[in-house]
């Protein structure tokens, strides 16, 4: 499992759309509308440690066996990836 945010959050981009490490803070100003999915990413996602530590259940992605940073696990669970879009 991931033991810190930058695979997390590498993992979120590439889930909302975005190329990874391109329009990052798009995605962090969204933070506040993602309340919604707080819960789940905490009991499905996250184990998070009483002393700040975490750990990323590695059954919703696939950067270490596969061609992308997430599977139809990730999938179903969020309801589907969005698809790239370019920069205008």
């Amino acid at each position: 499992m991931a033991r810190f945010a930058g695979p997390a959050l590498f993992r979120l981009h590439y889930y909302t759309g975005f190329k990874v490490n391109s329009g990052e803070y798009k995605v962090m100003g969204l933070g506040l509308m993602a309340s919604e999915y707080v819960g789940l990413i905490y009991k499905e996602l996250m184990d998070l440690r009483e002393d700040g530590s975490f750990r990323l259940n590695q059954k919703y992605f696939n950067y270490l066996t596969g061609l992308t940073m997430t599977n139809e696990a990730f999938n179903d669970l969020f309801g589907g990836r969005r698809g790239c879009r370019s920069r205008s």
